[in-house]
């Protein structure tokens, strides 16, 4: 199933956050990075586990 975050990359662009910045300030893996470009589901159980 395609999904858009084209409003997400507007929001970032427009407060002009880089992707790789978006990326390491959410700790994202590369495949999770990855998945949002191709515009491929993202778990929230994913984005949402904290980090140690």
């Amino acid at each position: 199933m395609k999904i858009s975050y084209k409003k997400l990359w507007v929001l970032l662009a427009e407060k002009e956050i880089s992707k790789a910045a978006f990326r390491d300030a959410l700790e994202l893996s590369t495949g999770t990075m990855t998945k949002l470009n191709k515009g491929e589901e993202v778990s929230l159980a994913t984005e949402l586990t904290p980090k140690s």
